[in-house]
């Protein structure tokens, strides 16, 4: 048997294998990196080879010359001159030739010198000769090992083994230093050179110390700039060397105590790459700038009609993102690409449009064109908004702004202020523009007479007029800012010139105010004074100053009509959708931007012209058959809260408003589309606006009215919502019962009713963290707060939250008063004092009796909270009741099996047995439904035996019975009308088998404890 220690280790597994795809995208990622490196080191290594071997010949060509000035031995023909001067009267012996005699003294320092410098030179040029082969070695090897494996798991752990090897072992700064040695080389070589030519001539040493000195001071300045200047192109291996030393230098700093200001978020904090990368890419002016003139330079190239369609495609990515919705960061480049006239993006992309009807085009290339430059107006329409005014005491505007801050396909409205409170820096960037002049439509020429005749232009077309409308009101509002500034005080030296400029702003307002569809609705004149168009075109009034006041005057009012051009311009657009066959292009998210930025009320003027379009578009959805959500259903959903909102209205109008609503109700066979059209409604006036026909409607619309409630009610929240829900319920208060529809209405709007107050408190006071629970005790805290008469704001919001949850508790007991139950009898509902008391004894009794409110209030709600299924279970009984005493189709309540099945059976479980007399009417109920054998009968009394109260439990089955009579009926029901419950009907067979299985239990245990107390009872008489 062979040793286990003699077996060599696994170097894979079989379940590595199923990773193999995971490995493999590993494997192709870090080719692409470890290759290129790889690559450029080699490539790198061969360049340094050769200029490392050429300069090595030629330095040692120069050291062959120096070499013989540190000899001292001279020359033959010198040496017979220096005999025959020193032995004059002595004949030459040619032996001296052979052992010449030495000069006295040493070598020449310059001679020294330039030896020593160009041998190191000489020595530092073969070293990187060396170490270049060597690397070039080792990239061989590292591409060559990552080869050697075909199975992607074990090829990826190689490559990540080598790579992290080479990191660790830093063979990046090792390859980094070879460059380093041939540049050290090179400037020995120079400083030698320059030692050299001292022995020859004082003129040629100066020269090359010069040049020494010059190709020293580059090269420093390519050291040191990149360390300065990220976008410079010149480095050397210094620099690299000089970065990490300062790098050094600030952690040493920090480790003392001594931290430069900003230096974690400074780019010098991070290597010279991540510097580089942070400093181009980090948002800034200087990169807008930058951004600008590459796109410029883009558009510029772009001559052919093929080459800008790709380009114009990718500008709805720019402005728009799928996840992120509204992207405001390119939008200066976009309107610096329209405004620069050597591009012209807005005549490029309307040439390229154009270019689709020459006839040249293949249909499926002309649809795609057409497609690409339509999205790209539209998305440039969307670039346009009012942006953000400023805050200014002294501005002609007056009050303070807001702004509306768009994130995806919401909208929250934040003070400007509080803003950068609640948004990062990145949404603090994209903020909405100050108000401008440039809007981006504005410089398109054709986009009001755009042809429809194409099925595509006609999908695209009401979007862009929309947009268009949009963009140039936008450029007014920007016209009135830029001329509200120009009136600002200013000196009288400068009245002349802010005159001229001023006037020239107010003749192109008026150009564009004249050419706009909405130009009616926006006063250019006050009544009783002059209109801007006199005061333009008088001459230079003696008083500037009276002049600047009145067009001030005018200005200022002008931004009065902006709401009601924007609900004209979005009227108009509603109009347009719901006359069309199909939904225009991104239709919500351009109603989201030319809506009103501030909801407020419609002028008179345009009530009669929304009231018709509401009314006509009710009709067409009513007649529509198609059963899923509609363009025209999502029109109706924009037009509702207009009225909703609107306090003023005329009451004929509303009731006009609120009949058709009604109507679209009744007769709209889809709740999706009804849940669409009512969301954005409040739901509590809604309710009302119905209920209130009910007393002011003709007797013939009250059954209409009553239908129209069931079909409300079907859709408010309950404990376990269906998939087609309100997200809200009206406020429910005592008086909601009170309104009772027409029959056969009444019976199941009652019952709905009564269900849903119970599934509001439970949403709003069963919880811990409830709602309710939290006013009492808040209440609670500030009775205890303000012994004395108080007017803080805390206070009163306390009160009125607690009158709100009072309200809603008043009703959940009118619901549970009238029926049996068990426990403790209610106590009355207390009713909160009014707090209209100034004086201290008067505040003194309000607050006792106001706190005695609370404390029976937060008792009661308990009590409230613990009857909640007793409750359900006796208004389920309630309407059985009500339906079994039926004695014909026309007698049941409107819909019963949908209405009990649905909300009134729904989640209905009681845990605990509730009072007799609930088990033995419920009982009854179920035999009253089961002896008609009507249809509908039957089917409520299935919805029962599959209601959660005859669900099986594991410890305790039907839990809610405990009453012998009671089970002795239920069980005699089920034996007796067996074939009532189980006729056309799967299942119910089965359980109700097991229910009599159940009641048997029982009926054993209650017999057994019947005979134990009995036993037990004549024991004690005994």
């Amino acid at each position: 048997m062979a040793k286990q220690q003699g077996l060599g280790p696994s170097i894979d597994t079989p379940g590595d294998e199923p990773c193999a795809q995971i490995w493999s995208v590993y494997i192709s990622e870090a080719e692409k990196y470890d290759k290129a490196l790889v690559d450029g080191w080699r490539n790198n290594m061969n360049g340094l080879l050769i200029f490392a071997g050429l300069f090595s010949a030629i330095l040692s060509a120069f050291i062959v010359e120096s070499y013989k000035l540190l000899d001292r031995t001279p020359e033959p023909l010198v040496q017979i001159a220096l005999f025959s001067l020193q032995n004059p009267g002595t004949p030459f012996n040619i032996s001296l030739l052979n052992d010449p005699p030495r000069l006295p003294g040493p070598p020449p320092t310059a001679a020294v010198i330039c030896n020593a410098l160009w041998f190191i030179a000489l020595g530092l040029s073969l070293a990187s000769a060396l170490t270049a082969t060597l690397v070039d070695q080792w990239a061989r090897d590292f591409l060559n090992r990552t080869e050697m494996l075909p199975s992607p798991v074990k090829r990826a752990r190689i490559f990540a083994y080598l790579y992290y090897g080479i990191q660790r072992f830093r063979m990046h700064a090792f390859v980094g230093v070879i460059p380093l040695l041939l540049h050290m080389s090179l400037l020995f070589f120079l400083g030698g050179l320059v030692a050299f030519l001292l022995l020859v001539s004082n003129l040629l040493a100066f020269v090359a110390a010069t040049l020494l000195a010059i190709v020293v001071i580059i090269y420093g300045t390519m050291t040191v700039l990149p360390l300065i200047q990220f976008d410079c192109p010149y480095q050397t291996p210094l620099s690299t060397i000089l970065w990490s030393a300062r790098r050094y230098f600030f952690r040493m700093l920090e480790q003392h105590g001594i931290s430069p200001s900003n230096h974690a978020d400074s780019p010098h904090s991070h290597s010279m790459v991540d510097a580089m990368m942070s400093t181009a890419t980090v948002r800034s002016d200087p990169r807008e700038a930058r951004d600008k003139r590459a796109l410029a330079w883009t558009m510029k190239s772009l001559a052919d009609d093929d080459e800008l369609e790709p380009f114009v495609e990718g500008i709805p990515n720019a402005i728009w993102g799928s996840n992120f919705g509204r992207r405001r960061k390119y939008d200066n480049l976009i309107v610096g690409l329209l405004k620069d006239p050597q591009v012209q993006l807005g005549s490029r992309i309307e040439h390229l449009l154009a270019s689709c009807e020459s006839g040249l085009l293949e249909t499926q290339v002309k649809l795609r064109r057409q497609v690409v430059c339509l999205k790209a107006i539209w998305c440039l329409g969307m670039v346009a908004e009012m942006g953000e005014q400023e805050s200014d005491q002294n501005h002609p505007m007056g009050e303070k702004r807001r702004f509306w801050h768009r994130r995806s396909a919401s909208i929250e409205l934040v003070d400007v202020e509080q803003a950068p409170k609640h948004a990062t820096e990145q949404q603090l960037w994209e903020k909405p523009r100050l108000p401008t002049i440039e809007q981006p439509l504005s410089y398109f020429q054709g986009l009001q007479c755009l042809p429809s005749s194409s099925v595509n232009v006609a999908h695209y077309l009401p979007s862009i007029t929309a947009l268009a409308n949009w963009n140039d009101l936008c450029a007014l509002n920007g016209y009135v800012e830029k001329i509200a500034q120009l009136l600002q005080p200013r000196p009288s030296f400068e009245m002349k010139s802010n005159y001229e400029e001023c006037k020239a702003t107010l003749v192109s307002m008026l150009s564009l105010h004249k050419s706009y569809v909405w130009r009616h609705v926006i006063p250019t004149g006050l009544d009783g004074e002059q209109n801007l168009e006199m005061l333009v075109k008088s001459p230079c009034p003696d008083d500037i100053a009276d002049w600047i006041v009145q067009v001030g005057r005018i200005i200022q009012q002008m931004p009065l009509s902006w709401n009601k051009v924007q609900y004209r311009i979005l009227h108009s657009f509603l109009r347009v959708t719901a006359e069309a066959s199909q939904m225009p292009y991104e239709f919500e998210l351009t109603c989201e931007t030319i809506r009103p930025s501030v909801p407020n009320t419609f002028d008179s003027d345009m009530v009669g012209s929304v009231l018709t379009t509401f009314s006509d578009n009710v009709q067409k959805a009513i007649k529509n058959p198609r059963r899923e959500v509609t363009h025209v259903d999502i029109v109706l959903s924009i037009l509702l809260p207009w009225f909703d909102k609107n306090k003023e209205l005329d009451i004929h109008v509303v009731q006009r408003v609120t009949d058709a609503t009604i109507d679209y109700i009744n007769h709209r066979k889809n709740d999706d589309a009804v849940e669409r059209v009512l969301r954005d409604c409040d739901i509590t006036r809604l309710w009302e606006l119905v209920t209130d026909r009910l007393i002011t409607g003709r007797a013939e619309w009250l059954a209409e009215v009553s239908k129209a409630m069931w079909k409300l009610a079907m859709l408010f929240p309950g404990p376990s919502s269906p998939d087609v829900r309100f997200h809200s319920r009206p406020r429910f208060n005592a008086a909601t019962l009170s309104v009772i529809p027409v029959a056969p209405f009444a019976v199941s709007v009652i019952a709905l009713l009564k269900t849903h107050i119970l599934n509001a408190y439970e949403a709003t006071y069963a919880p811990q963290d409830s709602e309710a629970k939290a006013n009492l005790q808040e209440l609670e805290k500030q009775l205890v707060l303000h012994e004395k008469v108080s007017v803080a704001s805390a206070f009163k919001r306390a009160i009125y939250a607690v009158q709100d949850s009072l309200e809603l508790m008043g009703a959940v007991h009118g619901v549970i008063s009238p029926f049996p139950m068990k426990g403790l009898a209610l106590e009355p509902m207390p009713v909160l004092p009014t707090f209209t008391i100034r004086t201290k004894d008067g505040y003194s009794e309000w607050r006792h009796a106001t706190m005695e409110v609370v404390e029976q209030a937060i008792k009661l709600g308990g009590r409230l909270e613990r009857r909640m299924d007793q409750a359900r279970f006796a208004i389920a009984i309630e309407f059985m009741q009500r339906c079994a005493a039926a004695q014909t189709a026309n007698d049941l309540p409107y819909e019963p099996v949908k209405t009990f099945a649905n909300n009134i059976m729904r989640g209905v479980f009681v845990q605990d047995p509730p009072h007799v007399d609930n088990q033995r009417s419920f009982v009854e109920a179920l035999r009253g439904l089961t002896i008609s054998g009507k249809d509908e009968h039957s089917r409520l009394a299935r919805v029962v035996l599959e209601s959660s109260l005859f669900a099986g439990r594991e410890e305790n089955k039907l839990p809610w019975l405990d009453d012998f009579v009671s089970i002795k009926a239920l069980q005699d029901l089920l034996r007796t009308h067996l074939q009532f419950f189980t006729k056309d009907a799967l299942g119910i067979p089965r359980k109700i088998e097991d229910v009599l299985g159940w009641l048997e239990l029982k009926l054993d245990v209650l017999e057994r404890g019947v005979s134990e107390s009995s036993v037990r009872k004549d024991t004690i008489g005994r």
